[in-house]
């Protein structure tokens, strides 16, 4: 993770992957990529677009039991060089009903 990653968003998928671990949840699936798209760079930031579906994830514990479900998110994304490469530096997340404009 610290290949692409780092600053605040690091931290906070630290905590959400520790939490994950110590409930023992875990997906049925992956979300889908429905787009990505530019919203903006610099030479110390680029912005992206996104907007991830995973309403067909389903949410399972130990037991394989379903405790949840997946959501529809679009997603700012800001990156910033470090050490020679774009990581991600942190994110805004925003649950909406579809990835439709």
């Amino acid at each position: 993770m610290t290949d692409n990653a780092a600053g605040p968003y690091l931290k906070a998928m630290r905590v959400f992957l520790r939490s994950k671990a110590e409930k023992g949840t875990h997906s049925d699936s992956a979300v889908r990529i429905a787009y990505i798209l530019r919203g903006g760079y610099s030479a110390d930031e680029l912005i992206l677009l996104v907007c991830q579906d995973g309403s067909d994830v389903k949410v399972l514990d130990r037991s394989n039991e379903v405790v949840g479900k997946g959501t529809v998110s679009k997603l700012n994304i800001y990156l910033r060089p470090i050490s020679g490469r774009w990581k991600i530096w942190s994110a805004h997340q925003e649950v909406v009903k579809s990835c439709a404009a």
